[in-house]
């Protein structure tokens, strides 16, 4: 599972890097649980370190170059710049989050306290489509 992260000022308000660290390491440990490889980038496509987050401008029109091919993972709040249509899963990030706008980008939106069932949900989905 490729998680991207929203890493836009917004995203680190009122606690937000707690919280995103809480979220990445759910996630984490639920694949490896699953034995589900997990790694997070940035909205570019860097991989980042989940315990040493730091705001950056996350621009949508870099990330939908790099999710073209498969489904993956992003957690926002759906306020970053640019408005496409993304071959993604979406974790709504923080009670402000935007989720009218990301059921428009998304295939799926999740809230953050469904950490287990996006894990979950994409991990099926994967399964059915390795049988195919």
């Amino acid at each position: 599972m490729k998680v991207y992260i929203d890493l836009s000022g917004s995203m680190f308000e009122m606690g937000g890097k707690s919280a995103l660290e809480y979220i990445c390491k759910s996630l984490k440990d639920c694949c490896e649980f699953k034995g589900i490889e997990c790694g997070f980038y940035d909205f570019e496509g860097n991989e980042i370190d989940i315990f040493d987050l730091s705001p950056k401008p996350s621009e949508i029109q870099t990330l939908k170059k790099i999710l073209k091919e498969d489904f993956n993972v992003i957690i926002t709040d759906g306020y970053f710049e640019g408005f496409e249509k993304l071959n993604a899963y979406a974790l709504a990030f923080s009670i402000a989050a935007d989720k009218k706008r990301l059921r428009l980008i998304a295939k799926e939106v999740f809230d953050e306290s469904e950490i287990i069932k996006l894990a979950e949900y994409y991990i099926s989905t994967r399964e059915i489509e390795d049988e195919w």
